[in-house]
């Protein structure tokens, strides 16, 4: 992971464990998440996966248990035009998002990525605010 995010130059980035769970040692900044985010959206199966709202499948053993996930993100399904990415909450960096907005209709894309949210909730309130911030700023910038 450390290689691949150096040669995205992802400069303030170190990743100590795969799941990253609080770890003294990982740390990033919402410049090289923004960074690796925009790299992964870039990957069709990881684009489809983020961006499914649940996924349900059956085991193979004789049991055939039914396992079901839910995507934390919960601008999936309840805001139009967002694309996945990643949820997280760690003690050090609070509640945080990284989020891509799609309008291709009307021509807009933003990638979005919020650290040390104030709630957890507070999250899906900020990120469409500065998403609609960005698109009533665009239009007066030429």
């Amino acid at each position: 992971m450390n290689k691949h995010a150096s040669k995205l130059k992802m400069l303030s980035t170190q990743f100590d464990s795969p799941h990253g769970l609080s770890n003294r040692h990982n740390y990033s900044t919402a410049r090289d998440i923004l960074t690796l985010s925009i790299a992964c959206m870039k990957i069709p199966r990881f684009r489809e996966v983020v961006c499914t709202k649940t996924h349900k499948t059956m085991s193979l053993n004789p049991t055939k248990t039914l396992y079901s996930w839910e995507n934390t993100n919960k601008l999936l399904g309840n805001q139009k035009h967002w694309v996945g990415c990643k949820t997280g909450v760690t003690d050090p960096a609070g509640p945080c998002f990284s989020g891509f907005y799609e309008n291709k209709r009307k021509g807009h894309s933003y990638f979005v990525v919020v650290l040390k949210c104030k709630s957890m909730e507070q999250r899906w309130i900020e990120v469409p605010k500065m998403v609609k911030w960005a698109i009533k700023t665009k239009k007066y910038i030429k």
